[in-house]
């Protein structure tokens, strides 16, 4: 059975290119467009993994990953950040809440976030 992965990003061109990708590498992708979605979204498909944004309409990314790990099923669960924010409190917020990688967008290129992706799920 291939793993689960949830994209929660308000970007459609980019969301568009990692589902096609993950996709691609074998993986089942769902794609939510804000925090809200992506929530209920991971509540009724309990991904392996979350790639999800900060700057998102309706819900940001750090409060649908608080909310994440409020429930039993995402205490431990594997969240990546891929975001275009370097801001410092932010990335607070998010580390001390067991994030395993906080990415910046304009540094990472598509291949290097499948690998980290990959390692993580450990494929």
């Amino acid at each position: 059975m291939s793993k689960k992965i949830l994209i929660v990003e308000d970007d459609n061109i980019l969301s568009n290119t990692l589902s096609l990708a993950l996709n691609d590498e074998g993986y089942t992708v769902f794609q939510a467009y804000d925090g809200e979605q992506g929530l209920k979204m991971a509540e009724n498909e309990k991904p392996d993994l979350i790639l999800c944004d900060i700057n998102m309409p309706i819900m940001d990314g750090i409060t649908m990953l608080e909310k994440v790990r409020e429930a039993d099923w995402g205490k431990y669960l594997n969240f990546m950040i891929l975001t275009n924010s370097s801001d410092e409190l932010k990335i607070y917020e998010v580390l001390k809440n067991s994030v395993f990688s906080y990415l910046v967008k304009s540094d990472w290129d598509l291949d290097t976030i499948l690998k980290k992706i990959k390692e993580e799920l450990k494929d």
